[in-house]
């Protein structure tokens, strides 16, 4: 028999902690985790962005946008950008949740 596994709680899976240490930059070096690339990545927390990720094709560091920049239409006009830029791909953005677990 598998042992039990308990749906997560207060989280989707994503361990938005995670892209936050992978954002902050080395002492260092200045620069975040190198050899590291994320897609676009926006976090909702309590139903609001609250942060969004993603890796310059300028100097393939990880970033994030502004917070003027974290609003539907931005995220909306983005996503339909990148698009374009995914010929042949049918997937272009990917939507996370938990699902509610019956007990």
């Amino acid at each position: 028999n598998l042992p039990q596994v308990w749906p997560l709680q207060d989280t989707d899976g994503c361990i938005v902690e995670l892209y936050d240490h992978l954002w902050q930059k080395n002492s260092k070096t200045g620069r975040s985790c190198p050899g590291i690339s994320v897609p676009e990545t926006v976090v909702y927390t309590n139903k609001r962005v609250s942060n969004w990720y993603f890796t310059s094709s300028q100097d393939k560091q990880i970033k994030r946008k502004h917070a003027q920049s974290r609003n539907d239409e931005s995220i909306f006009e983005n996503l339909i950008k990148q698009r374009g830029s995914t010929k042949g791909l049918d997937v272009f953005a990917t939507y996370m949740h938990a699902a509610e677990h019956a007990q």
